[in-house]
């Protein structure tokens, strides 16, 4: 049995106004490196501002690699790790990596390999290396919905999707219109 499935499966579902062409939530960038508390699990997220701070993130399926932007190594002092070569819209370039948590809406923290930091128009982006972790779905382009670990069944998804609308008070949400997507 893997680390993941004794997990509790946590999840978020955010509604846009309308058809999104990106899927945007916020995010926690942390430097786990500077908070020795937080590194062992003693305390959740750190307050100290030069050690964690709240960013833009894109959930990007077309990024093999979660990334961040360079303004986030100045915000939060991070120490370079290593060099690799990114290769985006703009062309290949080599770029630092850095040690760093991503905490995402569903308070999930996603301890990674070293992310490479480039300057890039976002702040965050979120790829395939936190995606496929867990379970994404879109539906109709203005509902978002993220669950890790996986629930590695569609109804019981479908549940969670469900019972997150309806704890923000989303009205008019029953196993009907949300479960049908996944049967």
């Amino acid at each position: 049995m893997n680390k993941s499935s004794k997990l509790n499966p946590e999840g978020f579902t955010q509604i846009y106004g309308g058809r999104q062409r990106e899927i945007t939530t916020d995010c926690y960038v942390v430097n786990p490196l500077l908070d020795v508390d937080f590194l062992e699990g003693r305390t959740e997220l750190p307050s100290n501002p030069n050690i964690s701070r709240k960013y833009k993130a894109v959930w990007d399926t077309g990024a093999t690699r979660s990334s961040i932007n360079i303004k986030i190594v100045k915000d939060l002092g991070l120490s370079p790790i290593n060099m690799c070569s990114v290769i985006g819209v703009t062309g290949r370039e080599k770029v630092y990596t850095y040690y760093l948590v991503i905490r995402s809406p569903h308070k999930v923290y996603h301890f990674l390999d070293p992310i490479p930091a480039t300057k890039m128009e976002d702040e965050v982006l979120i790829g395939m290396d936190v995606i496929s972790r867990g379970d994404f779905v879109l539906i109709e382009g203005n509902l978002f919905s993220y669950c890790y670990p996986s629930f590695r069944n569609p109804i019981k998804l479908g549940n969670r999707i469900r019972d997150n609308l309806v704890s923000q008070g989303i009205s008019g949400v029953s196993d009907g219109n949300v479960s049908q997507f996944y049967q």
